[in-house]
């Protein structure tokens, strides 16, 4: 047997040699990460010229995409007349908390497609964001329309070496990276697309989107050039909003300046860009209007959501020429100001241990019988126990609370009884909030209707509250 201090020797040596090859890989992942970061080369990143997201980019403008599962940002830019992308990649650290943003304070990057409007600079801008930031347009037109708030969304910078993965919800990049990009972005005209994981499709797959997204793009150019009320409505979704206006009210609207300018309107579009969020397209591109005396020159944005093989505008923006220019000039002034920091901040690759918090029990389960119970008290018309299941803070639409609670009493008391059914229920739990995913068939004495649920639910005084809630109908 070995002697006491003998065996305190080979302890220590063992202990030594632990340490050692721990220290060592924690030296390489450093280097590894500063070799990145310093040597970093414009480099084909995806087996296709260009990810599904980026679907269409005219010669010369640039379109931003944030892989949050990889925790890198890659800048595509359009060159030459052929179309031929080049692209960059950079290491950045998104949210504490992985998944997508659904209210102020989660911690989390929100998922979607985004542009930048201004450029903060110091004084006004903390040292903690390094030597500029960039805000991004976050709650866009499709989170409001899903209930989702807060704000302040931004590409920013550091003040110190920081881990990946540990951020407030912002995209935070190494500061002579953060000033490199901002110097290749148009403010209202390059889009930021983030997700979770980049979708792997073939280039075949992404060109014939692509070549149906343009098409598309010309029948509403057309119908509306040519005065055809019909036929541009009919690219418009039931559920459009604009300007204040619905559906209905935008085809009025439009319909009495097609009465007026009818023999006289001429429209032109430029080059499109075209990207993809998780579920919705955007389309931003100049337009021109002439109308008789009266013309409009400046950038829309259309939201549009993909309905089998044809598309579908849900929301659309516009900015005028002069806002451009005006916006464009003092993002251009604003820059000139951005001195380039000379320090040696990272973006550091090892990650730090997840803050996710885990429930005491068996979420998928309590999940399951929180459903349950949200059911049954909807069967049953019980409107305050169905009211107690949701949280304070929920917002559907324009309604609080409150509203919601008076809307689903009157429903409840015109509709007779009530059967629902929940077929292909998807449970997914991270830490303190979930998301419920199901097909939702509602039958009534007056109303059948089945469609597309997706709950957001957070945890309040120990138990699930429902903080959002969309539904869309299926077409028969």
């Amino acid at each position: 047997m070995l002697g006491r201090k003998a065996l305190c020797r080979c302890s220590f040596r063992l202990f030594g040699d632990r340490m050692l090859k721990f220290i060592e890989k924690q030296v390489i992942c450093l280097a590894i990460t500063v070799f990145l970061q310093v040597f970093s080369v414009s480099m084909p990143l995806f087996s296709a010229d260009c990810p599904r997201e980026i679907l269409h980019l005219p010669p010369g403008e640039s379109a931003i995409l944030v892989d949050k599962s990889a925790q890198r940002l890659f800048l595509f830019k359009a060159t030459g007349e052929k179309g031929t992308i080049t692209s960059r990649e950079f290491i950045c650290a998104t949210g504490k908390i992985s998944g997508d943003k659904q209210c102020a304070g989660d911690r989390r990057t929100p998922d979607g497609v985004y542009f930048c409007r201004d450029l903060l600079l110091p004084p006004l801008l903390g040292k903690r964001f390094g030597p500029c930031a960039v805000p991004l347009n976050y709650p866009n037109f499709m989170d409001r329309r899903r209930g989702r708030d807060g704000n302040g969304i931004w590409l920013h910078g550091i003040n110190e070496s920081r881990p990946v993965e540990s951020t407030q919800g912002c995209v935070v990049l190494r500061n002579r990276d953060l000033v490199d990009l901002a110097n290749r972005m148009r403010l209202y005209l390059s889009p930021v697309v983030i997700v979770e994981k980049p979708e792997k499709k073939p280039e075949e797959f992404r060109a014939k989107v692509e070549k149906a997204a343009l098409a598309f793009l010309k029948r509403w150019k057309n119908a509306w050039a040519g005065g055809d009320i019909t036929a541009y409505i009919s690219c418009y979704d039931p559920s459009f909003l604009s300007k204040g206006m619905d559906l209905l009210q935008w085809r009025a609207y439009k319909n009495r300046l097609f009465e007026k300018y009818h023999h006289t309107m001429s429209i032109q579009l430029g080059d499109p860009v075209i990207v993809c969020g998780k579920d919705y397209l955007v389309f931003a591109f100049r337009q021109y209007f002439q109308g008789g005396q009266f013309s409009a020159t400046g950038l829309k944005w259309l939201y549009v959501r993909r309905a089998g093989k044809t598309f579908k505008i849900m929301g659309e923006a516009w900015f005028s020429e002069d806002k451009l220019q005006k916006a464009w000039h003092q993002y251009a002034q604003a820059l000139s100001k951005v001195v380039v920091p000379s320090d040696n901040f990272h973006i550091l690759v090892i990650s730090p241990e997840k803050t996710r918090k885990v429930a005491r029990q068996d979420p998928y389960e309590e999940t399951k019988r929180f459903l349950a119970k949200w059911k049954t008290s909807w069967e049953a018309k019980d409107i305050n126990r169905y009211a107690s299941l949701y949280s304070k803070r929920f917002k559907h639409a324009y309604m609080g609370l409150e509203d919601w609670k008076a809307y689903k009493f009157n429903t409840f008391r015109e509709n007779g009884p009530i059967h629902l059914m929940m077929k292909k229920v998807r449970i997914t739990v991270s830490g303190e909030m979930a998301s419920v995913y199901f097909m939702q068939v509602y039958h009534s004495e007056k109303v059948t209707d089945v469609g597309k649920k997706e709950m957001i639910l957070c945890r309040e005084e120990g138990t699930w509250k429902i903080l959002r809630e969309h539904w869309q109908r299926c077409r028969q």
